[in-house]
C-alpha cells in the first residue's frame, strides 16, 4: 500500500525521521507549501508570499526586533535565510537542524527577486503575540496563515510562529496528490510538532 504524509515540517528536518525508509512517494511539506519527492530531490507545487504581505511582515519584524528563519526555494533547492540569532530557542531551532546533509542556512539578507514560502518565528510569547495582532489587524492577514506553538524543544518561555502563504493548505496539496497517485484513500493522525 502506497504512503505519503503531509506535515509542518521541512524536508531538512524530516531527513533524519526518514534515515531508513526508501521513501518513494510524495510529501505535502512546510505545512503546504510544496510538494516534496525525496527519491528525486525536487519540490512540485511551491506556494509563496505575495510581496506586498512580505514587505509588511518583514516591516513589522523590525518594528519589534524579532528575526525570522525565511524559507525560499529557489532552483529546486530549499534555502533558509536568517540575518542572527537572537535567543536561546533560536540556537536550538538552529543546531538541531544544521547537522543535516541538507545544510541549507544562509546567514545574509534575502535577495529581492527570492519568494518566501515560509517564515518560522521563535521567540517569548509576547512578542509572537504582538506579531500576530500587527498582522491579524492588517490588510494583508487574509494573504497568510499564521500557527502559533509552544516551542518544548527548548528550556524557556519560547514560541513558534509560522507563516504560509494562504494558499499552502495541507489539505488542498493532499488532494493534488489523491488525484496524481489515484489515492482513494486518507488516514489522518494527529502528532505534536
Amino acid at each position: 500500500m502506497p504512503l505519503s504524509f503531509a506535515t509542518t515540517r521541512t524536508p531538512s528536518s524530516l531527513n533524519y525521521i526518514f534515515e531508513d525508509v526508501e521513501v518513494t512517494y510524495p510529501m505535502v511539506v512546510m505545512n503546504g507549501s510544496a510538494i516534496y519527492y525525496f527519491d528525486k530531490n525536487e519540490y512540485h507545487n511551491i506556494n509563496k508570499i505575495d510581496d506586498k504581505t512580505e514587505k509588511y511582515i518583514e516591516n513589522c519584524l523590525d518594528k519589534y526586533n524579532i528575526n525570522a528563519f525565511r524559507y525560499i526555494i529557489d532552483d529546486n533547492m530549499l534555502h533558509c535565510f536568517y540575518k542572527k540569532i537572537n535567543n536561546a530557542g533560536e540556537l536550538k531551532y538552529y543546531q538541531d537542524r544544521r547537522a543535516n546533509k541538507f545544510d541549507n542556512f544562509v546567514r545574509a539578507e534575502l535577495l529581492d527577486e527570492l519568494d518566501i514560502s515560509l517564515y518560522i518565528i521563535i521567540d517569548t510569547k509576547e512578542k509572537i503575540e504582538m506579531l500576530c495582532e500587527d498582522i491579524y489587524h492588517s490588510s494583508y492577514t487574509s494573504n497568510v496563515d499564521l500557527v502559533t506553538y509552544k516551542y518544548d524543544e527548548c528550556e524557556g518561555d519560547y514560541w513558534y510562529l509560522k507563516i504560509n502563504s494562504i494558499n499552502s493548505r495541507k489539505e488542498k496539496l493532499v488532494n493534488v496528490m489523491k488525484e496524481m497517485n489515484s489515492f482513494n484513500k486518507l488516514i489522518v493522525t494527529p502528532i505534536s510538532p
